[in-house]
């Protein structure tokens, strides 16, 4: 019964009221079906109609969804919920994101939504944010779902991909580099905010679609520009550049460009890539260090001190060398570039070179030093030279040498010394001969003299009592005289010093002192002018510690130097102290006579603390290079 109720209700509804019938036989039918509908059940009857109308909506939502139609209004519609929301699962960063890709905040369905989740595979993909009022439509509701699956999937991954594009876009967008994507006419297609800053030109509208070169390219070189760009194609190898430009502001701008070529799957260049870093602060800081540079070199150009620049391996720079060095050693600034500092310094003062070179490069400044520097024709100069470390404009580190020719000062303080060691020496002669003189004429004359007075004394006669009287006088007179040019002549050059050496002549000296002195001098001897030296040494100060020191002891020490290549001569006494080397010609004459000899003199006299002198004499007298 109920099956022929059915046929009859389907008949109605599907005949959409087309039947025609006289108004008799119309009333009849009517009445059967309103008798059938009523013997019907009423839930069988809500049943058949949403098994249709769910069969109908999912028909409609494969259509639309097949039509392209936008995923969330095919749902939507075949939900009939205008307020219906999408939400998809990250599984990049294990939370729910809408369309755009934008995290949303749990609990994703609140107030009067509730959420159906999609899987696929077992695997969480999307949830359906509706009206509550359609959990009482929930096959409804999972069939939608399930039918919109794979379009669940794709809008997923496109949400996904639309959140790395808004992360990428906006890395892009802060970065400082310039990226601009250019299409093969040189129409500028796209960029980041860093083009617009550098352009001068602030909002897309003003960028986009415009020619590269009208925007970076100064108007004089576009032509240039132009050409190179036509020159690429169709093929735009990647290339690099530099150039200068005026932007709209009026701003100078340095850019420094990479590009590369964009290309499809058949391998066809679409578009081009130019990627820029603003690099106009660095180039002023450059073109100031280069005036600076520029400035340092003339300077150096101009000065009569030698200039070179090296690397820490010794090796002479690029425009390494100033003019008064290549003018002096006979050497160019390209012939000098690359070669070997080391190569232009004398073999035995290399290492020390190096070693000074070394120490710079390695940051510690090098004190002063002597070498000896080789011209081109074989010749030596002495150079007193330095070696600091510095950096050039480009930022590498450098090693500065700096010295000064001083051949010539060297040449004459030899002359120097070896003309106070003559006068020495002629000095010493003279004092000799002025002995030997006295010895051999005044005094043997006063020697006769005194003979023949003893000799008148005795033959004189009896009564010539007063005349004895004078001639003895003159005979006590005439003996002092002769003490006192004995006396003379020892302080000259005793003939002990010459004889038997520095200890017997020390000791003769001490003999005369009117304080006690102790002596410690070795045995052996050494040349003349070094024992005069130490013997002069001694007699001086121990005359002024006689004159001066109110000493009660006193004690002269000669000895080897700890080297075993000098001897040292101290005077030390207990006295009241107070020297001054300054006042008085007797320690000055005795510092030029030390330093003639390359030695050195030093006095050591605090007040009432007594007083040492001590003077250290090199037993081989130093030969200096010429």
């Amino acid at each position: 019964m109920y099956f022929f109720t059915l046929i009859a209700l389907v008949g109605l509804v599907t005949s959409n009221l087309a039947w025609t019938f006289d108004e008799n036989a119309g009333l009849a039918i009517e009445i059967a079906a309103l008798a059938a509908l009523a013997l019907m059940p009423v839930a069988f009857l809500a049943g058949i109609l949403r098994t249709r109308l769910q069969r109908a909506g999912i028909a409609d939502l494969v259509i639309a969804l097949g039509n392209g139609r936008p995923l969330r209004d095919a749902l939507s519609d075949a939900l009939g919920d205008p307020s219906l929301g999408l939400a998809y699962w990250s599984s990049q960063r294990q939370a729910w994101v809408d369309e755009e890709g934008r995290t949303m905040t749990e609990p994703i369905a609140r107030g009067a939504h509730a959420a159906t989740f999609v899987e696929n595979d077992g695997k969480r993909v999307a949830a359906l944010l509706h009206d509550r009022s359609l959990a009482d439509q929930r096959p409804l509701v999972d069939a939608v779902a399930a039918t919109a699956g794979l379009a669940f999937e794709k809008e997923r991954l496109q949400a996904e991909l639309r959140a790395q594009y808004r992360f990428l876009e906006t890395i892009i967008d802060t970065a400082p580099s310039l990226l601009s994507v250019v299409d093969t006419e040189g129409r500028i297609r796209n960029f980041n905010q860093a083009v617009e800053i550098a352009s001068g030109l602030q909002g897309r509208a003003l960028v986009e679609g415009r020619f590269f070169w009208e925007i970076f390219i100064d108007p004089a070189e576009r032509e240039a520009m132009i050409q190179r760009f036509r020159d690429a194609s169709p093929g735009f190898p990647a290339s690099a550049y530099e150039n200068v430009f005026t932007n709209a502001l009026g701003e100078e701008r340095v850019i420094a460009w990479q590009t590369a070529p964009l290309v499809d799957q058949n391998g066809d260049v679409v578009r081009i890539v130019a990627g820029g870093i603003d690099i106009t602060d660095r180039k002023h800081r450059e073109l100031e260090l280069q005036r600076q540079w520029d400035f340092a070199t003339t300077v150096a150009d101009t000065i009569p001190s030698f200039i070179v620049i090296t690397d820490h391996d010794a090796v002479v720079a690029r425009q390494g060398a100033n003019r008064a060095f290549c003018d002096v050693f006979g050497r160019s600034e390209e012939e000098l570039e690359g070669t070997s500092f080391l190569d232009l310094v004398a073999r035995e003062d290399e290492f020390a070179a190096r070693m000074a070179i070394a120490g710079a490069a390695n940051g510690v400044p090098q004190a002063e030093r002597e070498s000896r520097w080789l011209t081109r024709d074989g010749g030596e100069r002495i150079v007193a030279w330095t070696a600091t470390p510095i950096t050039d404009p480009s930022g590498d580190a450098r090693v500065l040498l700096s010295g000064a020719d001083v051949t010539d000062r060297k040449r004459q303080e030899a002359e120097v010394r070896a003309s106070r060691s003559r006068i020495v020496a002629a000095t010493d002669a003279a004092r000799r001969r002025l002995e030997r003189n006295l010895h051999d004429g005044a005094q043997q004359r006063l020697a006769a003299l005194s003979l023949s007075l003893r000799l008148a004394e005795s033959r004189l006669p009896d009564e010539a009592e007063k005349a004895v009287e004078i001639l003895a006088g003159a005979r006590v007179e005439l003996t002092q005289a002769l003490e006192e040019l004995r006396e003379l002549a020892r302080g000259l050059h005793p003939n002990v010093l010459t004889d038997r050496g520095l200890g017997p002549a020390l000791e003769s000296l001490v003999i005369r002192s009117p304080i006690p002195v102790e002596i410690n001098v070795p045995d052996e001897r050494f040349p003349p002018a070094i024992e005069a030296a130490a013997y002069y040494v001694a007699a001086e100060a121990l005359a002024n510690v006689a004159k001066y020191a109110d000493a009660t002891l006193a004690e002269v020490r000669v000895a080897d130097d700890d080297d075993g290549a000098s001897i040292v001569v101290e005077v030390v006494d207990d006295g009241v102290g107070g020297a001054d080397p300054a006042r008085g010609s007797g320690l000055v004459g005795l510092v030029d006579r030390v330093e003639s000899l390359d030695g050195t003199f030093a006095v050591e006299s605090p007040p009432g603390g007594g007083t040492r002198i001590r003077a250290t004499i090199p037993t081989a007298p130093r030969v200096v290079p010429l």
